[in-house]
């Protein structure tokens, strides 16, 4: 029940890549309002498990702009290539100017090569 010890025992099993905890870690990072979401993506990058990736994936349309960052670095690390196509979809549907270079960054760093149009897109508006 203490938030502390959630949180450290996420990260030790994330380092140590006990693919067993990933459905755990994964519902904490959805559930658990008591520690930040980083700690869980944290936890979740260190395991670099692709699996992740459609629970990670969310996170890219936060409002906050660090987590935006550190989901799309979880994305990367976890070499989560096969959501390459929802994050294009999820970015054509954004209206938000911000968002957008997050899922530039994210379509970039995952070489999602379908995404060419929407990134010269995006890049063309001033």
């Amino acid at each position: 029940p203490e938030p502390g010890i959630r949180a450290g025992s996420a990260i030790a099993l994330g380092e140590m890549q006990v693919k067993e905890a990933l459905p755990g870690i994964l519902k904490l990072l959805e559930s658990d309002s008591e520690n930040p979401k980083d700690v869980y993506l944290d936890a979740i990058a260190r395991m670099a498990s692709p699996e992740a990736g459609p629970k990670v994936l969310p996170l890219l349309n936060s409002d906050d702009h660090t987590l935006r960052l550190q989901t799309v670095d979880t994305l990367v690390r976890i070499q989560a290539f096969r959501q390459g196509p929802q994050i294009l979809e999820l970015a054509k549907q954004n209206k938000d100017r911000e968002k957008d270079k997050t899922y530039a960054m994210a379509l970039g760093k995952l070489k999602v090569t379908s995404a060419e149009s929407y990134l010269i897109k995006v890049a063309s508006i001033k």
